[in-house]
């Protein structure tokens, strides 16, 4: 179980935690949990392809076999039909991997995505939000102020665990993802634009 220092829980995280990693130690689908939850309103966990590092666990056997693998992973291992699923929205993902490669940003979370992602595992999201990201606030590493998969998304209280029938992402949980993506990445692409064309317009003056 991993939580950075810049990440809250609940009182009921480490609770949810290790019930979760249990129940599904067995299991080869599942690569992770995740006390992290997307903010598309579903109370009861659920799994995604697409995870978090937001205060999140794995099994010893899949963290060695991903730092086994991590120098070889290769964004092209991709199926041409499966990169709109791995980026969620536009090329997201696909770009960020890029950048990492280049030593642009440095993320390890991205590599592990990747992994996962090309064994075709799944993450299990919380329901309920029981971590909040504080590292948003201009003040962490990457100095940014709010991010839509935090904004508007506080720790909640976890009262009882109703694991999903299946280990599958379901389609209507994909298209809020996607929505929430969509939304949040729009938006941001939106304001660089204005702030591009402004600054092209001081600088022509």
């Amino acid at each position: 179980i991993v939580i950075e220092d810049d990440i809250k829980v609940s009182n009921k995280f480490l609770y949810f935690m290790n019930t979760a990693l249990y129940k599904y130690q067995n299991n080869k689908l599942v690569a992770g949990i995740s006390g992290y939850s997307f903010p598309i309103n579903i109370n009861d966990p659920y799994f995604v392809r697409t995870g978090s590092c937001w205060g999140w666990a794995t099994y010893k056997y899949i963290w060695l076999d991903f730092i086994k693998q991590r120098n070889s992973l290769d964004i092209s291992s991709i199926k041409t039909e499966d990169k709109k699923l791995f980026n969620v929205y536009q090329n997201f993902y696909e770009s960020m991997f890029i950048q990492n490669k280049k030593a642009q940003i440095q993320s390890w979370a991205i590599d592990f995505y990747l992994y996962y992602f090309l064994q075709h595992k799944y993450f299990l999201m919380s329901g309920k939000n029981l971590v909040s990201n504080t590292g948003f606030d201009g003040t962490g590493v990457h100095k940014k102020n709010g991010n839509f998969l935090t904004d508007n998304n506080p720790i909640l209280k976890l009262k009882e665990i109703h694991f999903p029938a299946e280990i599958d992402e379901l389609s209507s949980v994909r298209k809020k993802i996607i929505q929430l993506y969509k939304r949040g990445l729009g938006k941001a692409n939106l304001i660089s634009k204005i702030i591009h064309k402004l600054t092209s317009v001081i600088n022509s003056q």
